[in-house]
């Protein structure tokens, strides 16, 4: 991919990424579903910044790269660039729950805009263990406008470093 269109992010807001998604993501696809969810929400990101990455780790699943969180990985395979300077990667941070279970599992019907009590009481009611109850507990009280803004906090309390 080196050589490729002009890209407006550069390696430290891919290692942003994969300290964001590198305690649950287990494949390109779960960092997609990250990507176009709650990633535009987050305030590390600046708005140019995640089409360019959707575009990128698309072209890694693609080719069928292999999955890493090593962003240093990434960063040569894209770009072409060396990355024996960078630093290296943090240990990911593994929350009680990953995004794709906690919505697809415990938030499973929740209806927008929802409330911090709304989200609380849709887990309970599907069952969310007490250590995801915990960790929604620690959200935002705010009314949520979607998934995505939902996610980025309970991602500011439970896998961003």
């Amino acid at each position: 991919m080196a050589g490729d269109k002009e890209r407006h992010y550069d390696a430290s807001d891919l290692k942003e990424l994969m300290d964001n998604t590198g305690g649950w993501a287990k494949n390109w696809d779960e960092v997609l579903r990250y990507l176009r969810g709650p990633a535009p929400y987050d305030s590390d990101f600046a708005k140019d910044e995640v089409p360019d990455m959707i575009r990128d780790v698309e072209s890694l699943k693609k080719k069928d790269f292999p999955f890493t969180t090593d962003y240093r990985k990434l960063w040569s395979e894209i770009t072409g660039e060396s990355t024996k300077d960078m630093p290296k990667p943090n240990k990911p941070k593994v929350p009680p729950v990953g995004m794709i279970r906690l919505e697809d599992e415990y938030l499973k019907g929740l209806r927008f805009p929802a409330s911090k009590k709304a989200v609380l009481d849709k887990a309970k009611e599907n069952h969310a263990p007490q250590e995801v109850m915990d960790m929604l507990g620690g959200i935002d009280d705010e009314t949520y406008k979607n998934m995505g803004r939902l996610m980025e906090s309970v991602g500011d309390v439970a896998w961003d470093h």
